[in-house]
């Protein structure tokens, strides 16, 4: 089967999926830079690894750490313990000598979490262009967003940031279901991507502030078709 343009049903999908690959490509690409050496601070591997307790002899959830906002350090604590789990180690003082040896295990983790996000981030821009300017509207947008240097480097790093871009783009995909339909779940649903943002770091709350104005526009839309007897 066909669209009316003459392409086949399967060339859009095809056409994505094929971004997807190609934003795949690109940070999965020399992911394991520096390593066994670690350049890059990678706060959040650090700091999980302190919530082990190594030193203290006991475990904690409090990454006792000021300044920053602590969802990275759970989202890499609890990809620690999967690889714990996971792998050969006898006692979590094992995972700890590893480590020190070689940190080459939680660095690509966490750079892998980076990667995810990024390309996720990329599927949302394709989806966005794709419903609010056809074909053309998502290749630019998905293929802007899979060869920004910008998003690439920042996938490749273990940093709250590529959590920061991964909320705020579900609070956009969102946002454009409550401009257009706009029930509860819609805005519970976008109060929580923009909640997760924070939780990362400081600056997605100012999407509240977009919430508010699609909020407002949207009440507006609906009473000036109340006003002609359209609803």
């Amino acid at each position: 089967m066909t669209h009316a343009s003459g392409s086949p049903r399967w060339a859009v999908p095809l056409v994505l999926a094929l971004v997807l690959v190609v934003a795949l490509g690109v940070r999965v690409w020399n992911l394991d830079w520096s390593l066994p050496s670690l350049t890059e601070e990678a706060v959040p591997v650090h700091v999980a690894l302190d919530m082990w307790g190594f030193e203290e002899g006991r475990s904690s959830l409090d990454p006792d750490t000021l300044g920053w906002l602590a969802l990275s350090f759970y989202v890499q604590r609890g990809l620690q313990q999967v690889h714990y789990l996971a792998g050969d180690f006898g006692d979590p003082l094992d995972y700890y000598v590893a480590w020190r040896l070689d940190p080459t295990g939680p660095v690509l983790l966490g750079r892998a979490t980076g990667v995810f996000a990024m390309l996720v981030v990329v599927l949302i821009a394709l989806i966005l262009g794709r419903r609010l300017a056809g074909l053309p509207g998502a290749l630019v947008a998905g293929g802007l967003c899979a060869l920004s240097p910008l998003l690439v480097r920042h996938a490749q790093l273990v940093e709250p940031d590529a959590l920061v871009a991964l909320f705020s783009a579900l609070a956009l995909l969102w946002m454009l279901r409550v401009a257009r339909r706009g029930s509860v779940v819609d805005y519970l649903w976008c109060g929580m991507w923009i909640g997760l943002g924070v939780a990362s770091k400081y600056t997605p709350a100012l999407l509240a502030l977009s919430l508010l104005a699609v909020h407002v526009d949207r009440l507006r839309s609906e009473n000036g078709l109340r006003a002609f007897g359209l609803t």
